[in-house]
């Protein structure tokens, strides 16, 4: 088992370095990518059962509430975003996602305020958060 938790661990940091490029360079994800990063968590998840059904829900719920904050404030969370915490959701479980996505709120907010104090980033400029969920995901499995 330990072995499917590192597979599915290194697809993980698959998608977010993926997703990572394309929000860098377009602020765009391609809907295939997503698409498919979700497949690939539903299928593993009815192959391996690695996680219960409440940690599976947490995690899919947990995506589902960034889709109602994305409509809600007219996309300041955009909506690629929402599609990688629910993919994350589904693919590491609620439990394991809710601190990453935190960390890389963390981590994306003290960004933001740096870029602008020195004046390089309005207040309603957008930036890549991928970036950051791989970046946390990443300090997650390191320690």
């Amino acid at each position: 088992m330990r072995w499917k938790i590192k597979l599915i661990r290194m697809i993980i940091m698959l998608f977010l370095a993926i997703g990572s490029y394309c929000d860098i360079k377009t602020r765009k994800l391609p809907m295939g990518f997503l698409l498919f990063f979700a497949g690939v968590g539903i299928y593993l998840n009815m192959m391996w059962k690695y996680q219960n059904m409440e940690t599976l829900v947490l995690g899919v719920g947990f995506g589902v509430m960034f889709f109602v904050i994305s409509k809600v404030t007219e996309e300041a969370i955009g909506c690629g975003d929402a599609w990688g915490i629910l993919i994350l959701g589904i693919l590491e479980g609620g439990r394991k996602a809710v601190p990453i996505v935190f960390a890389a709120f963390v981590f994306s907010s003290v960004y933001g305020l740096y870029k602008i104090i020195t004046s390089k980033m309005k207040k309603r400029d957008s930036m890549p958060f991928f970036p950051f969920m791989f970046l946390a995901a990443l300090g997650a499995w390191l320690r």
